[in-house]
């Protein structure tokens, strides 16, 4: 039971913090105190990570602990005493990477099964109103309670009873005064904690807190309701010096406890916020002023009632892809009232939470996706329950926003700055070439977007603090702030600086969401269901084009020379489906003619093709690629010129299945699937190409056959609705063009 006490020191934590206002019933002019009334029920996610080190530098030793919890806080009583009942609907413990714990799993261990019964049981805690001592802490099966604590000593005997006595002292009231501040010279035996009030509004309050002991240093975000006290959101990093058998370390934690059902974009994932580090990171694509698609008023924001979803552990991941591209800003999508179902369609009893939920743009769709991962609550075995999972309703709410464009102007010389609904973005030169710090001023509901556009080619670096990182940083900003907003960074350009940026303020509108009654199947299911529209359009070529290259004529063709004894040749994609590159006149090398060979990368990942061809000269039987003293004659011989020629044909009521039997000729289903693309391709809803979908993930169209993608039915399937399919075809004279190439002696 030795994970217990972290377990354990996670809830009461949460009891502190969320008690640190518990004072007289009455708030005095101008502060807030914790005021809750009897029945008040309250639900909150709390996630943790902490890095423990002991040991010096030459045997130091690490230790992660996750630990993953929902807390509903019940108020049973108040007056002179507080009474709380705690219920733990799920938690999770993991040491390393290592899940050691679980509520959705039980694992028949003694220790463990022993804590799966005082966790389900739930709490009780007796608050002193005015000193905001902890009076009596007690598990609500009596029998096992007192049977753990008389069988000590055991780490998890005594942190409960370090816990369940900690000093007393007044607790403050919350200023409602702008940058007041309140402080509390022990707080929990780490030292002086500073409370200052950061914002004021007719719904919360936003605070931060500050402590440096002697052996703990603490930074946070503490946001309350403003009529009565409840905490509303919490971010928490601290740091703490530990001493065990007279080895010295330090433990580091992260902390955020964020309502259970907040209609939010923040989630668990604000644990792993990664901001680039040393390398920085690069800026998501953005839509130019003029090409912003307006998604107030657009109700087809979901293309396609139907997505995916995948069980794995204790958590259950959702997708749906929306019908907005890379033009549109994504308002707020969420997930509610699901309804699951077995094989047999037999409704499945689990209930859930949702820990986190984001939008983001697929790179091979180029369409926005949202993502919402549940987690199912009780100290049944759910994980049985979790993998009969055959399928699940839902329904969709889309809240859009309004997104106005504004204009920033870079000035290497000056600040320049943007103001709008109360939101401010400046950008501050450096002194350095291509550098500029960009600083946003968002407000609870006017918020920028991290997309900007013109940023292409630029780099965003954030900075880590005196002690705490970027990241965590950033954790607390946006905790504070209460949904994600681009946040201040360092601009460096590495090639030529625009005029101004172009930055997006999101706002929030009265419009009513828009409801969608949505379906979710398994990703085998989506695979496999033929009569499945497909969720978005997924490009054939890798370069976003979705076409060809742009065009070259073979008189404007580079044609080169040996470079490091090598010879090769790139035929851009308005050459590579007509010309071939040939060999005239060569000598032989150890008896085998030279040949111009084709390299065997077709794609440049699993699902598409590369606009260019790359070729270079070798043996026939491939064994040599470096030659020296010799000279050879080449030639790019052409067809014609390549056109695509529509073909025609109907396309029937499921525009992604294609009957190959329609195209013109007969075609091998034992050719390269790679081959076959560069002779017919299948033009989407975008006007672009489209790649196929092979009936098994395994599948890949560097090696892959016409066949290996052929349904049971013969089709060939789409990612994306088919509005016509095109061949290629030559036209014109054939051509040629000629050049020599001579390969340098050996040293």
């Amino acid at each position: 039971m030795k994970s217990c006490s972290y377990l354990f020191s996670g809830i009461l934590a949460a009891i502190v913090l969320l008690t640190a206002c518990s004072r007289e019933p009455d708030a005095p002019p101008g502060a807030i105190v914790f005021s809750p009334s009897a029945g008040e029920v309250r639900s909150y996610q709390v996630n943790s990570h902490t890095h423990i080190r002991v040991g010096d530098s030459s045997r130091e030793r690490s230790m992660w602990m996750e630990n993953d919890a929902v807390l509903r806080y019940e108020v049973l009583d108040t007056g002179h005493t507080l009474k709380l009942g705690i219920e733990v609907p799920y938690t999770r413990f993991s040491l390393d990477g290592r899940k050691s714990f679980s509520s959705t799993n039980s694992d028949g261990q003694r220790g463990t099964t022993v804590l799966r019964e005082l966790m389900s049981a739930g709490f009780e805690v007796d608050i002193d109103s005015d000193t905001g001592s902890i009076e009596r802490f007690v598990n609500r099966n009596e029998d096992l309670w007192q049977t753990v604590l008389e069988d000590g000593p055991d780490p998890v005997v005594d942190n409960l009873k370090k816990q369940m006595t900690p000093p007393g002292f007044p607790q403050p009231a919350i200023p409602l005064n702008e940058g007041e501040t309140v402080t509390l010279p022990d707080f929990r035996g780490i030292g002086k904690l500073q409370l200052t009030t950061e914002r004021v509004t007719d719904e919360e309050v936003v605070t931060t807190l500050e402590a440096q002991g002697d052996k703990v240093r603490l930074q946070g975000t503490m946001v309350l309701e403003r009529g009565n006290g409840w905490l509303k959101r919490l971010a928490l990093v601290s740091e703490t010096e530990i001493e065990r058998h007279g080895i010295k370390g330090t433990s580091h934690q992260k902390l955020v406890m964020l309502p259970e059902g907040a209609p939010s974009s923040l989630g668990d994932w604000l644990l792993d916020i990664n901001l680039g580090g040393d390398e920085g990171r690069p800026f998501p694509p953005a839509p130019a002023p003029g090409e912003l698609v307006d998604t107030t008023a657009e109700e087809q924001v979901v293309s396609s009632p139907v997505g995916s979803f995948t069980a794995f552990g204790d958590q259950l991941h959702l997708s749906i892809a929306l019908g907005l591209d890379n033009n549109a800003l994504s308002g707020d999508f969420e997930l509610k009232d699901l309804t699951l179902r077995d094989a047999a369609g037999n409704p499945l009893p689990l209930n859930f939470f949702r820990s986190s939920r984001y939008t983001y743009i697929n790179p091979e769709t180029e369409q926005h996706h949202t993502i919402a991962q549940f987690i199912p609550l009780g100290w049944d075995d759910t994980r049985e329950q979790l993998h009969k999972v055959q399928q699940i309703t839902a329904t969709g709410h889309y809240r859009p926003l309004k997104a106005e464009a504004l204009t920033l102007p870079l000035n290497p010389e000056k600040a320049t700055a943007v103001a709008s609904r109360g939101a401010r973005a400046e950008v501050i030169p450096t002194g350095n070439p291509r550098e500029f710090r960009l600083r946003f001023h968002n407000t609870e509901t006017h918020r920028f977007s991290p997309r900007i556009h013109d940023l292409t080619g630029a780099r965003g670096y954030v900075s880590d603090g005196e002690w705490l990182s970027a990241e965590e940083r950033e954790i607390l900003r946006l905790v504070a702030l209460g949904r994600y907003a681009a946040g201040d960074t360092r601009l460096v350009f590495e090639r030529e600086i625009p005029e101004a940026l172009t930055l997006y303020l999101l706002s929030d509108t009265d419009s009513e969401p828009f409801d969608y009654q949505l379906r979710f199947v398994t990703e085998e299911a989506l695979r496999n269901d033929l009569n499945l529209p497909p969720t978005g359009e997924v490009l054939l070529y890798g370069d976003g084009s979705g076409n060809t290259a742009g065009e070259v004529a073979l008189d404007e063709l580079e044609l080169p020379q040996p470079q490091r004894n090598q010879l090769s040749l790139e035929l851009p994609g308005s050459l590579a489906e007509a010309c071939k590159p040939v060999v005239l006149e060569a000598p032989q090398i150890n008896g085998h003619q030279l040949v111009w060979l084709r390299q065997t990368a077709e794609a440049t990942d699993n699902t598409r093709l590369s606009t260019t061809q790359y070729w270079q000269i070798g043996t026939e039987d491939g064994v040599r690629s470096y030659f020296y003293d010799i000279q050879v004659e080449n030639a790019v011989r052409c067809e014609g010129q390549a056109k695509w020629q529509a073909v025609p044909g109907s396309l029937g009521d499921r525009p992604w299945l294609v009957d190959l039997a329609q195209l013109p000729g007969e075609i091998d289903p034992e050719q390269s699937i790679a081959g076959f693309l560069r002779r017919y391709r299948f033009i989407g809803e975008q006007g672009r190409a489209l790649a196929p979908v092979p009936p098994n993930s395994g599948v890949s169209l560097n090696t892959a056959t016409v066949g290996d993608y052929l349904t049971q039915g013969g089709r060939l399937r789409l990612a994306g609705k088919v509005q016509r399919i095109e061949q290629l075809v030559f036209t014109g004279e054939p051509e040629e063009r000629s050049w020599s190439a001579s390969f340098q002696p050996l040293p």
